[in-house]
């Protein structure tokens, strides 16, 4: 985080920044290796038949590779809450995170308390709506 503040500048701006860095990367590996696990057999018929790229990535590769995007946006939805927040403790100037800090500093545990409750409730709801599409995805692509 201090690296990415550095580049970008202390502030607002670098929070979207990390947070989607930290999203970013575990969701990207996840999906590539779902892709790679699609059966051999389905790519090999699906180019005996002719199938373009399009149609083999939406027939065969992002069906294999939704077990692995679903549970990459699970952890990613809770995560980024986390990662947005410590972001806005150590170089934002607004938001949870802050105010965690500021409340931290001056003793006022009442408030601190309060933004972790805040924080963690958010990461449940967004965990949820995750979940929440994962079902959608999973009743969608049988």
């Amino acid at each position: 985080i201090p690296l990415v503040a550095r580049v970008v500048g202390y502030g607002d701006k670098v929070v979207p920044i990390v947070t989607i860095m930290l999203a970013f990367f575990p969701a990207y590996v996840m999906t590539t290796s779902g892709l790679r696990t699609a059966p051999p057999t389905a790519v090999d018929l699906m180019h005996a038949l002719g199938a373009s790229r399009w149609t083999l990535l939406r027939r065969v590769l992002v069906p294999s590779a939704l077990p692995n995007l679903h549970v990459a946006l699970r952890l990613c939805a809770s995560s980024a809450v986390l990662a947005a927040m410590v972001a806005e403790f150590l170089a934002g100037t607004s938001g949870l995170g802050r105010l965690f800090s500021n409340s931290r500093v001056r003793f006022d545990n009442e408030r601190a308390w309060g933004a972790a409750v805040i924080a963690t409730a958010l990461s449940v709801a967004f965990f949820q709506i995750a979940l929440r599409l994962e079902r959608w995805g999973r009743a969608r692509f049988r």
